[in-house]
């Protein structure tokens, strides 16, 4: 089977190689001199060595025996000492260098009331309960803590964070206010607010709220990891952050390959409000649209567009009929 053309083309670089170093043998016949000078002037005179398509083993570039190894003169001078010097001391100032201080712009954290309503997407929470926890939001990360009471001889009330009872991560989070959630009633902690009537107890809980259980009133919910949470702020201000903020979070949370750009909207969207001004303008009476100004600009709009879409219908219309004489 004869080889394809490729493959003819394709020499054996060792074989080459002998036939290159191996010396001619020596001949008195003056004929043998002839033929092999007209051998070497055909060789001379043949064409190029063409090689495959895949990169080959060329004898051409191999050292012969006989020569004498590279120089390394250029590997130790001095311009190549100080050059892999000034390498290796910017690498070893490089990795001495302090990394600049961790700054997260996505933090809030404050006393919020906590209620577990799923611990997973098919179970109901044993705890349906209001707790009141420290939360902090630092970057994608929610931590539920107890809260720390400061002690008696504390300068600072403030309530902080203890021990942290739970970390949720924001990623694949859904959150949005709780629309379905009711206002709690009032309900006496102390023995004397039970005293009070009930018609009474709103006046003396805004004076005197520690007597009474929080009122839950600005929730939303959350969905995180497998848990489904309702998030209680004691001030409508306080909700709208914590929810701005946790929007934030959820934002960023997702790699950078899987994140979509805003929707940034360039064009203003239209608005109710001219066509309410125009309907404003048009009264019920429908009778004396004729006699009225808004009437007459609508009709001769209306036969504008009739005259301009339907010539047709607005050349064979009758003209308006001659008043009837009396």
């Amino acid at each position: 089977m004869p080889l394809p053309a490729v493959a003819r083309l394709i020499r054996d670089p060792l074989a080459e190689a002998l036939t290159q170093t191996r010396p001619a043998p020596s001949s008195a016949n003056p004929n043998d001199a002839t033929s092999t000078n007209s051998s070497t002037n055909m060789q001379s005179e043949r064409p190029p060595q063409t090689y495959g398509y895949y990169n080959t083993f060329h004898s051409h570039a191999l050292p012969t025996a006989d020569s004498s190894p590279p120089s390394y003169s250029c590997a130790i001078s001095a311009a190549t000492t100080a050059r892999l010097n000034a390498i290796a001391q910017a690498e070893a100032d490089a990795a001495s260098e302090p990394l600049p201080s961790y700054t997260c712009s996505v933090e809030i954290e404050g006393l919020v009331g906590l209620k577990t309503e799923l611990v997973t997407p098919f179970q109901v929470s044993a705890d349906r309960q209001w707790h009141d926890v420290y939360a902090v939001l630092c970057g994608t990360q929610l931590n539920i803590h107890r809260i720390k009471t400061p002690s008696f001889l504390s300068k600072s009330r403030t309530p902080l964070p203890g021990r942290l009872l739970k970390s949720y991560t924001l990623q694949h989070a859904e959150i949005g206010l709780a629309s379905d959630f009711k206002k709690t009633e009032l309900i006496p902690r102390s023995p004397f607010a039970h005293l009070v009537p009930p018609a009474a107890r709103q006046k003396v809980y805004e004076s005197d709220p520690h007597l009474f259980e929080p009122v839950r009133e600005f929730v939303m919910r959350l969905r995180l990891e497998t848990e489904q949470l309702l998030l209680c702020c004691p001030t409508q201000a306080g909700l709208l952050t914590w929810l701005d903020r946790l929007c934030a979070a959820v934002d960023i949370s997702p790699p950078l390959d899987d994140r979509s750009e805003p929707r940034i909207r360039s064009l203003p969207r239209r608005t109710r409000r001219q066509r309410q001004l125009d309907a404003a303008r048009i009264p019920a009476d429908l009778e004396n649209l004729a006699s009225l100004a808004a009437g007459r600009r609508i009709l001769a709009e209306q036969e504008r567009i009739i005259r301009t879409l339907y010539p047709h219908l607005a050349a064979s219309s009758p003209g308006p009929e001659p008043p009837a004489s009396s």
